[in-house]
Protein backbone atom coordinates (compact mmCIF):
# COMPACT_ATOMS: atom_id res chain seq x y z
CA UNK A 1 0.00 0.00 0.00
CA UNK A 2 1.67 3.23 -1.27
CA UNK A 3 4.86 2.02 -1.04
CA UNK A 4 6.11 4.39 -3.71
CA UNK A 5 5.78 7.07 -0.43
CA UNK A 6 8.75 8.52 0.98
CA UNK A 7 8.97 7.84 4.79
CA UNK A 8 8.52 11.49 5.20
CA UNK A 9 4.95 11.44 3.66
CA UNK A 10 3.87 8.42 4.95
CA UNK A 11 4.65 9.45 8.75
CA UNK A 12 2.33 12.80 7.76
CA UNK A 13 -0.75 10.26 7.67
CA UNK A 14 -3.23 9.23 9.36
CA UNK A 15 -4.51 5.56 9.34
CA UNK A 16 -8.08 4.72 10.15
CA UNK A 17 -10.21 1.76 9.17
CA UNK A 18 -7.82 0.25 6.91
CA UNK A 19 -7.12 3.75 5.04
CA UNK A 20 -4.57 6.02 4.58
CA UNK A 21 -5.67 9.80 5.00
CA UNK A 22 -3.96 13.06 4.17
CA UNK A 23 -4.44 16.68 4.86
CA UNK A 24 -5.30 18.47 1.83
CA UNK A 25 -1.56 19.91 1.52
CA UNK A 26 -0.02 16.26 2.42
CA UNK A 27 -2.43 14.82 0.00
CA UNK A 28 -0.82 17.20 -2.84
CA UNK A 29 2.60 15.36 -1.77
CA UNK A 30 1.28 12.40 -2.38
CA UNK A 31 0.13 13.23 -6.32
CA UNK A 32 3.42 14.44 -6.69
CA UNK A 33 5.49 11.23 -5.36
CA UNK A 34 2.72 9.45 -6.93
CA UNK A 35 3.19 10.73 -10.53
CA UNK A 36 6.64 10.78 -10.33
CA UNK A 37 6.31 7.02 -9.68
CA UNK A 38 4.27 6.74 -12.72
CA UNK A 39 1.93 5.40 -10.33
CA UNK A 40 -2.06 4.96 -11.89
CA UNK A 41 -4.39 7.25 -10.01
CA UNK A 42 -7.95 6.02 -10.02
CA UNK A 43 -9.60 8.33 -7.38
CA UNK A 44 -10.02 10.09 -4.63
CA UNK A 45 -12.30 10.30 -1.63
CA UNK A 46 -12.73 12.88 1.12
CA UNK A 47 -13.22 11.89 4.72
CA UNK A 48 -13.92 13.92 7.92
CA UNK A 49 -12.81 12.71 11.59
CA UNK A 50 -15.06 12.91 14.11
CA UNK A 51 -13.13 11.11 17.61
CA UNK A 52 -13.21 7.24 16.55
CA UNK A 53 -15.38 7.52 13.56
CA UNK A 54 -14.75 8.46 10.08
CA UNK A 55 -17.63 10.02 7.87
CA UNK A 56 -16.71 9.58 4.08
CA UNK A 57 -18.87 11.94 1.58
CA UNK A 58 -19.77 10.68 -2.05
CA UNK A 59 -20.10 14.79 -3.09
CA UNK A 60 -16.11 14.81 -1.69
CA UNK A 61 -15.27 11.75 -4.02
CA UNK A 62 -14.23 11.32 -7.76
CA UNK A 63 -13.99 7.67 -9.37
CA UNK A 64 -11.38 8.29 -12.08
CA UNK A 65 -12.03 5.10 -13.64
CA UNK A 66 -15.51 5.17 -14.94
CA UNK A 67 -17.29 7.81 -16.48
CA UNK A 68 -18.58 10.70 -16.72
CA UNK A 69 -15.14 11.31 -14.53
CA UNK A 70 -12.62 8.58 -16.36
CA UNK A 71 -9.49 9.98 -16.51
CA UNK A 72 -5.75 8.52 -17.25
CA UNK A 73 -2.53 10.07 -16.92
CA UNK A 74 -1.42 13.50 -16.17
CA UNK A 75 -4.97 14.07 -16.90
CA UNK A 76 -6.54 12.55 -13.56
CA UNK A 77 -3.37 13.63 -11.65
CA UNK A 78 -4.24 17.33 -12.65
CA UNK A 79 -7.96 17.11 -12.39
CA UNK A 80 -6.99 15.42 -8.81
CA UNK A 81 -4.69 18.20 -7.18
CA UNK A 82 -7.40 21.00 -8.29
CA UNK A 83 -10.27 18.82 -6.55
CA UNK A 84 -7.97 18.93 -3.50
CA UNK A 85 -7.35 22.34 -3.49
CA UNK A 86 -11.21 23.72 -4.18
CA UNK A 87 -11.18 22.03 -0.83
CA UNK A 88 -8.02 22.68 1.32
CA UNK A 89 -10.29 24.58 3.75
CA UNK A 90 -12.84 22.50 3.86
CA UNK A 91 -11.61 20.28 7.11
CA UNK A 92 -11.88 17.37 4.85
CA UNK A 93 -9.38 14.25 5.02
CA UNK A 94 -8.43 12.80 1.60
CA UNK A 95 -7.50 9.00 0.59
CA UNK A 96 -5.98 8.61 -2.85
CA UNK A 97 -7.28 5.48 -4.49
CA UNK A 98 -3.90 3.71 -6.36
CA UNK A 99 -3.82 0.27 -7.90
CA UNK A 100 -2.61 -2.18 -4.54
Amino acid sequence: MLNFLSEVTKKRGIARHNLMLFAAEDALTVLDEGQAADQELLGVDGFKLSGTAIQPFLEHSIDFTTAPTKATGPDAYERCRKFIQARANDGLLFELVFPS
